[in-house]
């Protein structure tokens, strides 16, 4: 899915510049559209046992796709000024009856943490 999103956004927008003002734009005026953006990148599969339809998680190469767009910094900003407290503390593994949104932006949030702490620990290495 996040080819095909990245493709369409490519053919409107002529620039990763200009997708990412778009994307910062729409955000700031529509915040709850953040979910909906990251839901996108999230695939569905079925529970062999049941056929049930199942949310796979927010991984990894997710956020680095999410991170060609728009800077994760932003993002996590806005889920925050969403969530308030709930993500205060994200963990990956969320109980099985947490909302898709929460489950999303608790994986979202975990992987900028992650990212945020690798990128310190470099630059402090680097000193």
């Amino acid at each position: 899915m996040e080819k095909s999103l990245k493709k369409w956004l490519k053919k409107i927008f002529t620039s990763n510049a200009d997708v990412t003002e778009a994307l910062l734009g729409r955000f700031a005026e529509y915040p709850a559209e953040v979910d909906s953006f990251l839901d996108r990148y999230v695939r569905e599969g079925w529970i062999s046992e049941t056929g049930l339809p199942i949310r796979s998680d927010f991984e990894r190469r997710n956020y680095e796709n999410v991170a060609e767009l728009i800077s994760p910094e932003y993002v996590a900003m806005y889920l925050r000024g969403r969530y308030n407290v709930d993500v205060a503390n994200p963990v990956f593994h969320c109980p099985d009856d947490t909302l898709v949104e929460k489950r999303i932006t608790n994986h979202f949030l975990y992987l900028h943490n992650l990212s945020t702490q690798s990128q310190t620990n470099e630059n402090s290495s680097n000193e």
